[in-house]
């Protein structure tokens, strides 16, 4: 028994390189939206900023520590950024306020992690 090559028509080919393009191009625009969302979060909040760049990285080495793949190590790492963006729905008063929070503040900044779930779409 033989082995045989087949020759892939140039559409396909043609298909395949623009498929890669815009799969990249996707990629490049994720980047660049959660790296705006960051930037916002920080303008509001410079600690939870530094602290979803802390978390991401954490994210990314525990991956790779596990041998996942490259894919998946930057699938955690982007989570890591956006683990705490929604605080950027939290109030001014209670998210930077100076001294202890009252315990109507602190339901107030729990209630962060459930912003991001009652999104429609997400």
């Amino acid at each position: 028994m033989g082995t045989s090559f087949y020759l892939l028509d140039p559409v396909i080919v043609e298909f395949l390189r623009r498929l890669a393009w815009q799969r990249q191009r996707l990629q490049y625009h994720l980047y660049i939206t959660t790296t705006a969302l960051l930037e916002a979060l920080q303008l509001r909040d410079r600690y939870t900023g530094q602290h979803s760049r802390q978390v991401a990285e954490y994210a990314r080495r525990i991956a790779a520590g596990l041998g996942l793949s490259r894919n998946y190590q930057d699938s955690l790492y982007l989570a890591g950024l956006l683990h705490n963006v929604e605080k950027i729905g939290i109030d001014d008063g209670c998210l930077n306020k100076p001294g202890r929070l009252t315990a109507e503040e602190w339901q107030t900044i729990r209630r962060h992690p459930r912003l991001s779930y009652l999104v429609p779409g997400f």
